[in-house]
């Protein structure tokens, strides 16, 4: 019997994108406290490091929708997350082979009407 292999599924979302996080609150000294921000599949990846469970293969979800202030789309930064990942150095301490992640993104359903065009500095918001 061969043993068991992982896939994991993971969908973009903002928090891939590198944008900076939210404001945050004051502490009570007054002052803003600097907390390092991980990107969520670093966590995922350590997370799992830690339990001791290995990564046989990684889909990557992603919509074609933009996310603000950003100008590139889930889907496109889901290709570079792939690059990133199957690159000589990889990505937030794995490496992986290309043949290991797929990047697979929403396209619009037949039928359904074209995108509006977009015009510079004002990125589509919605999925069509």
């Amino acid at each position: 019997m061969k043993p068991a292999r992982t896939l994991l599924l993971h969908p973009i979302g903002g928090g891939d994108l590198g944008l900076p996080p939210p404001a945050r609150p004051a502490d009570r000294d007054g002052g803003a406290t600097p907390v390092p921000r991980l990107r969520p599949l670093e966590k995922i990846f350590a997370g799992l490091a830690e339990a001791g469970v290995a990564i046989s293969g990684l889909t990557l979800l992603s919509t074609v929708n933009v996310h603000r202030p950003g100008t590139e789309s889930f889907a496109e930064q889901g290709r570079r997350l792939r690059d990133g990942l199957c690159g000589e150095h990889g990505m937030f301490g794995r490496a992986f082979a290309p043949g290991q992640v797929r990047a697979v993104e929403r396209r619009p359903s037949p039928g359904s009407p074209p995108p509006p065009p977009r015009s510079p500095g004002s990125p589509r918001t919605r999925a069509w």
